[in-house]
């Protein structure tokens, strides 16, 4: 938000203007059409614990992933 006013107002149509209220809205719609919204839906896809952290250690080697902020901080899977 605040980077294309024109864009903010499509998403501000589709998610309201509040943006604690469009998170939740999105998340309930994702999980209505039962697509997970978050990483650690993981086993919902049939990705084991290994496999996922095995994901996210490849993925924070790539140039994104050297630029996270949260580096370092990568999740651990039961």
């Amino acid at each position: 938000m605040g980077a294309a006013p024109a864009r903010d107002t499509i998403l501000q149509r589709v998610f309201g203007s509040q943006p604690e209220a469009a998170e939740q809205r999105l998340r309930q719609f994702l999980q209505q059409v039962e697509v997970g919204s978050r990483f650690s839906d993981y086993a919902d896809y049939g990705i084991a614990a290994e496999e996922a952290q095995s994901m996210v250690r490849r993925a924070m080697d790539h140039a994104r992933g050297k630029n996270f902020i949260g580096k370092g901080k990568a999740p651990v899977f039961p």
